[in-house]
């Protein structure tokens, strides 16, 4: 999102994830905050196996703040759609999925325009 930046939020994606074409490479749905950049920013993901993961780049390196493999509330069905959630406010990063919530962490948050996409 390129038209407007934010610090706090409330963001939501809502998707419908395919099966994996390998079993090493699963699909994935997610949203992106907190982003100075590409290289620094913060990403929150869900992968057809029910897996959530939140992840922090800086400087162009990836960190795994938290990951949960099969997350309460997944849906796996075929054609099922998922909401993933992040409620990213005064330095408090809290993850849903469909309306549960996962795991609630602190975290710095960056100086400067932040932008937020999917």
């Amino acid at each position: 999102n390129l038209t407007f930046a934010t610090t706090n939020g409330d963001f939501c994606v809502r998707g419908v994830l395919p099966k994996s074409v390998a079993e090493d490479n699963p699909a994935n749905i997610g949203i992106m905050f907190w982003a100075v950049d590409y290289n620094n920013t913060m990403l929150a993901l869900l992968n057809n196996k029910g897996r959530v993961v939140l992840f922090n780049r800086s400087a162009g390196a990836w960190q795994e703040i938290f990951a949960i493999a099969d997350a309460p509330g997944f849906k796996a069905e075929p054609g099922a759609a998922n909401d993933l959630r992040v409620n990213a406010v005064d330095g408090r990063i809290t993850v849903f999925l469909n309306g549960n919530q996962l795991r609630a962490v602190r975290a710095q948050v960056p100086a400067g325009r932040l932008r937020f996409g999917i």
